[in-house]
């Protein structure tokens, strides 16, 4: 903000340096006006006509060739003629050159002052604080997630009714996994700029896994509202499809996901419907599946077979107290891609522990992601303190163990250390 007031001051300041030009020249003007008078070339030349006519006038009247009454006429006609000429052609008298000195400040009050409303009532000073604060974060090599979102959040307290804090928000913390915040921003964009289709499968869908992936009634009525004024919103659908693939109702799952596949014009969300649609399709049997390479095909009964009974406890070096927000997350990664997304997650209070529990594709984030697609998989368990599924220093973790998706024994994970 400091760079916009830095401007208007400079602008203002300019502007206010091309009013005062004319005055500080108004000297000189009034000089060479008054010296244009004194110079008058019409005025002189007159003058020396009238003489001659009038020596003339005056030599005819001595040489006998004009009486008395007639050289009199004719002389007060000449000096008549002189003086129309004169007056019609004298200036107005110049005025001082300080005259009208006072519209000078009042000009720039009011182009100032019009300057400063005009930016106030259609410019946009909040954005450019949101700029300001994006590109000061972006140059801090250390800033991380919780910076910006601490960052964003005091712009949201400052400025509750711009859309553009609670557009910047959303993203931020359905990354760090705080679907409530998140849905929250959705909530605040549609007191903004009105229930929108997207928005409101955006709110069901963080509604949904705020709720630990369940379906709740008010999710199903944001999802209703959204389809209700696009009945082809992809974004709708594709929740509605993973919901009934969580439950084995395949054939909703493949229907809703087709749906979705040909809404959505990101090409990434796209293949992953198409993959999601390929295991819905082997898991439930149904027929129409597309062909698939043999490396990737999963029959449906090793689809079912495909799970892991998994043991967390906390180690003796664990404090007690770590806040009421503190969640464990038991999380299960293909080892063959490390870097894709979890093939399944379970997320629950740390005041649960110890608890023993079966991962499966029930506890999938998505669809293409599911433990029936690997082979093998490594499954870690970790705190988070403010209970976001990013992880973060400082957090407790368990050592990862590697087991097979099928016929595997119960996997035992004891949280032990804290992340570097």
């Amino acid at each position: 903000m400091m760079d916009l007031w830095i401007g208007l001051v400079a602008l203002s300041v300019l502007a206010s340096l091309f009013m005062l030009l004319p005055l500080w020249r108004s000297r000189q003007t009034a000089d060479a006006l008054a010296q244009a008078d004194r110079d008058d070339d019409y005025v002189r030349e007159n003058t020396r006509i009238y003489r001659q006519r009038l020596a003339a006038l005056t030599g005819e009247y001595a040489d006998g060739m004009l009486d008395q009454p007639t050289f009199e006429a004719e002389r007060a006609e000449l000096s008549r003629q002189l003086l129309g000429d004169v007056e019609g052609h004298r200036r107005a008298p110049l005025g001082s050159a300080r005259q009208g000195l006072w519209a000078i400040p009042v000009v720039a009050v009011l182009v100032i002052g019009g300057g400063l409303w005009s930016y106030q009532r259609y410019g946009n000073s909040d954005d450019l604080a949101l700029y300001e604060t994006a590109q000061h974060l972006k140059a801090d090599p250390a800033a991380d997630a919780a910076d910006y979102i601490a960052a964003f959040e005091a712009h949201a307290r400052q400025q509750p009714d711009n859309p553009d804090v609670w557009q910047t928000l959303f993203p931020l913390y359905r990354d760090q996994g705080r679907f409530l915040q998140a849905a929250h921003s959705l909530d605040e964009l549609m007191r903004l700029k009105g229930r929108q289709p997207e928005l409101l499968a955006l709110a069901a869908q963080m509604q949904y896994f705020a709720d630990d992936q369940t379906l709740t009634d008010h999710s199903r009525a944001l999802l209703d509202d959204a389809l209700a004024a696009d009945a082809g919103n992809a974004t709708a659908h594709s929740l509605l499809g993973l919901a009934a693939f969580r439950q084995g109702q395949y054939a909703d799952a493949v229907e809703h996901w087709q749906i979705a596949a040909a809404g959505f014009r990101n090409e990434s969300s796209v293949r992953a419907m198409q993959e999601g649609i390929r295991i819905a399709r082997q898991k439930g049997g149904l027929s129409a599946a597309p062909k698939a390479d043999a490396s990737d095909s999963v029959s449906p009964d090793d689809a079912v077979a495909a799970q892991v009974q998994v043991s967390a406890s906390l180690g003796a070096r664990v404090p007690k107290d770590l806040g009421r927000k503190a969640m464990v997350f038991i999380v299960a990664r293909d080892t063959a891609r490390p870097d894709a997304p979890p093939l399944a997650v379970v997320r629950r209070p740390v005041s649960a522990l110890p608890v023993t529990l079966t991962l499966d594709d029930s506890k999938a984030m998505a669809p293409s992601f599911t433990l029936s697609s690997a082979d093998r998989v490594s499954i870690s368990a970790r705190i988070s303190r403010t209970g976001t599924a990013r992880p973060a220093p400082g957090d407790w973790v368990s050592h990862a163990q590697t087991v097979a998706v099928r016929g595997s024994g119960p996997v035992t994970l004891v949280i032990d250390h804290a992340r570097p």
